[in-house]
């Protein structure tokens, strides 16, 4: 990372207050309500140059509560200025969550941390005494955009460049199928992989959703992931093809990840406190994945046996489950076997984070709609990762960090992704309960064992 126009940074340095010294993110859009316009003005007039718009939200009757950037585009004026950019935030506790370690800036074609020297967090008399993240930054190439970034970016256009691909391989089971449309008129995609077992009575099916937080785009790197795994030649991907049918909706809320809102939708809803009271002028989206689940709930021929959605942690480290507490012991046993299967074979998974709970605030949740919902077979499931990395469980070293990278959550090692790993973990349940037969299981691990020779040889 270059900087020039240090007399700048240094004046603008002694203008700030520090308190802390460290800040995990900048941002795509900020999300705001109407009733908060003024201070949006005011946070932009810290900017140099053109910006991203930023999408203002309004729900009516309800205060400001998510006031987070995701990313943000900046083409300076000219070369050897600074940058100056503020974030007033409502709540301490929110701002702790994001001031970790792995800071991203994209310089050019690359992300790097920001240099924890020019990034500050104090309370503000001149915002309201609203805690304020600021950052400095030197522009060193006057031609060049930008990007500053809460996380590793994963758009709706590179969602459908994606589904595109996929769609071109032609694969005889795989489908890609539009199931609605946002309020903007975006896509709502779900694709099926395998057929299930033929000639059985009823066919195993798991749903997997994602992105109805459009900020947490860790999210789409670990659906992406799982997709690549299921339509791959592994042979544990073609055991569970054959037995297995996987439904997939990556992008539950298209119209907020376009607009670069970090938790909301167009109109400004938390799109996850709304699946009891979801409609098809509100939450489009939200209603026709009701209708597929409630389709498959009610299909005879069909023995839906997982829901997950799929979220990102801002200040947790690793993966982990949020799941439901019920009375009958064997039901809250079978609800424990999957997260403790994902924990044998994922190195991120974090058991000590996962929750099982009946949290009547949650129950606008899908987690929570669908437990109460669904046949009481199916396994309602939140799974997070974190926006920041992961504790290694088998390392001595208890304080390294191993961050997720933008090469990590799609192609990283088999073993440390947790796209790949969340379908070993089904594998695995599989094999438990008997639904894959000894014989099958017993040929894929000798492949693997295989494998793994021909890889140490």
């Amino acid at each position: 990372m270059h900087f020039r126009g240090r007399d700048a940074i240094k004046d603008l340095q002694q203008r700030e207050r520090p308190e802390m010294d460290r800040l995990h993110l900048i941002e795509e859009g900020k999300e705001k309500r109407k009733s908060e316009r003024a201070s949006e003005e005011e946070g932009k007039k810290c900017l140099l140059g053109n910006t991203t718009d930023c999408q203002s939200n309004s729900r009516t009757g309800e205060s400001c509560a998510y006031r987070n950037w995701k990313t943000l585009s900046q083409r300076p004026l000219c070369a050897s200025i600074a940058l100056c950019a503020h974030q007033s935030v409502n709540s301490s506790r929110f701002v702790d969550s994001l001031l970790r370690d792995n800071t991203k800036a994209s310089i050019v074609d690359s992300l790097k941390k920001l240099p924890s020297k020019y990034v500050y967090y104090y309370v503000s008399p001149e915002h309201k005494n609203h805690y304020v993240l600021s950052y400095i930054f030197g522009f060193d190439r006057e031609d060049d955009v930008y990007h500053f970034a809460y996380s590793y970016p994963y758009s709706y256009s590179r969602l459908q460049t994606y589904l595109e691909e996929v769609e071109k391989m032609k694969l005889p089971f795989l489908s890609v199928d539009i199931i609605g449309y946002s309020l903007q008129h975006r896509s709502l995609s779900a694709l099926t992989i395998g057929k299930g077992e033929a000639g059985a009575k009823q066919r195993k099916t798991v749903v997997i959703t994602s992105r109805v937080h459009p900020g947490e785009t860790p999210a789409s790197y670990i659906v992406q992931g799982l997709v690549d795994y299921l339509t791959s030649d592994d042979s544990m991907a073609q055991v569970l093809r054959e037995h297995v049918t996987f439904k997939v909706v990556p992008m539950l809320n298209p119209d907020g990840v376009f607009l670069g809102n970090y938790r909301t939708s167009m109109m400004g809803f938390d799109l996850n406190r709304s699946w009891t009271d979801a409609n098809p002028w509100a939450h489009p989206t939200l209603f026709a994945t009701k209708n597929l689940l409630r389709q498959l709930n009610g299909d005879n021929t069909v023995d839906l046996d997982f829901f997950i959605d799929i979220h990102a942690h801002s200040s947790l480290k690793g993966s982990f489950v949020y799941g439901n507490q019920y009375d009958d012991v064997y039901r809250a046993e079978r609800h424990t076997l999957f997260p403790k299967l994902l924990g044998q074979v994922a190195e991120d998974f974090n058991p000590g984070a996962s929750v099982y709970n009946r949290d009547p605030n949650k129950n606008g949740t899908a987690r929570r709609f669908f437990a109460n919902t669904l046949r009481d077979k199916a396994n309602c499931y939140t799974l997070e990762v974190s926006f920041f990395g992961y504790h290694p469980r088998n390392g001595s070293d208890t304080s390294l960090l191993v961050p997720y990278t933008d090469e990590g959550f799609p192609q990283q090692r088999a073993d440390k992704r947790l796209g790949r790993n969340l379908a070993r973990a089904f594998f695995q349940y599989y094999v438990v309960t008997n639904h894959i037969p000894a014989a099958e299981s017993a040929a894929q691990s000798s492949v693997n064992r295989g494998r793994s020779r021909d890889r140490s040889r």
